[in-house]
């Protein structure tokens, strides 16, 4: 699922960089050296990224934060993520509800 940019701090770069480099660009997950900024990327699997360990992009603190490769990551969101489908799902198949008075 692509990041919604407007949930993030306007400091999200910086902050994501510090995990990474605290990380020394490995996944804290299964430790696979990852592309450091500037290198090419010949497979998208060893680029690293910024896991939420909590899902919730407001919440920048460092202990909230781990430096994960593109699949660790995936396999991390994934329960988060069919959740958010099953209730989608649901949503749209209830069809057009009625709003209630306030």
């Amino acid at each position: 699922m692509p990041m919604n940019r407007a949930l993030y701090p306007r400091d999200w770069p910086q902050i994501a960089r510090q995990v990474k480099e605290r990380a020394d660009w490995c996944c804290q997950e299964c430790g696979k050296p990852c592309y450091h900024p500037g290198e090419r990327v010949y497979d998208w699997r060893s680029v690293l990224t910024v896991a939420h360990l909590d899902h919730n992009p407001g919440n920048n603190a460092s202990d909230y934060l781990k430096a994960l490769c593109v699949v660790c990551h995936l396999n991390y969101d994934r329960a988060a993520h069919v959740a958010r489908a099953k209730r989608t799902w649901a949503l749209k198949r209830a069809g057009p509800t009625i709003p209630l008075p306030l």
